[in-house]
């Protein structure tokens, strides 16, 4: 995968936790705090994670009602899909109003026409997270990657498309739009709201982020 900018990378942090919720079950390591920690640690140099801690803050988080960890729990995860490197510019103006909610993303270039197995790969791996998840494609032109990821991804696909102007917006708007069945390509023309859409669909699982989306919609409401 190639990372080009974003927040903070995604933090492997839930699954961790998971696992080791599953080894308390288990009874394969003793619920304490100083064991669980360095549990923790070689979980993370296995999955590559640089440092004690990859959220940059600490909370303790309790599991099972006995275990405690020194690690932030993952915040609801967005990844960006896009065709080229040239549409960064554009994807970040869906990120910057997903870091107004403090929602994490990255950023990962793969065409579907030119390494259609790098999206392959890519798609594998979003499938194995068990976090909220999120894709968002930003794709011009001819948009193959929206369907190959709607097609294949269990996470919700949110497209869209970047265009300079309506003469291209008008030419190649039918590519995102028009999909074949069971590929559920959800395209939302304005950068905004495709960041807004994408938060209400994490939101469904996270009332923090609902409150503050009310508060926003209360807040445009206000202006009225």
């Amino acid at each position: 995968m190639e990372e080009v900018r974003g927040s903070s990378p995604l933090s492997s942090t839930i699954r961790i936790a998971t696992a080791a919720s599953r080894s308390w079950q288990a009874k394969s390591f003793t619920p304490s705090c100083a064991h669980s920690s360095a549990w923790i640690e070689h979980q993370l140099a296995e999955l590559g994670v640089v440092g004690s801690n990859p959220a940059g803050r600490t909370t303790f988080s309790p599991f099972e009602g006995l275990l405690c960890f020194p690690y932030t729990i993952a915040m609801p995860s967005v990844t960006f899909l896009l065709g080229s490197k040239v549409d960064t510019e554009f994807a970040e103006k869906i990120g910057a109003t997903l870091k107004e909610f403090g929602v994490e993303y990255e950023i990962i270039v793969a065409s579907a026409h030119k390494v259609p197995e790098k999206v392959v790969e890519i798609i594998a791996k979003l499938n194995e997270r068990t976090e909220p998840t999120v894709v968002i494609t930003c794709v011009g032109m001819s948009n193959g990657l929206a369907g190959v990821t709607a097609g294949s991804c269990v996470h919700p696909v949110v497209n869209c498309p970047p265009y300079k102007d309506l003469n291209e917006y008008m030419v190649d708007l039918h590519s995102n739009l028009r999909m074949p069945s069971d590929v559920p390509v959800l395209t939302v023309l304005h950068p905004k709201n495709a960041a807004l859409a994408t938060l209400r669909i994490l939101a469904e699982s996270d009332k923090a982020l609902q409150k503050k989306l009310m508060e926003r919609i209360r807040k445009i409401k206000a202006e009225y």
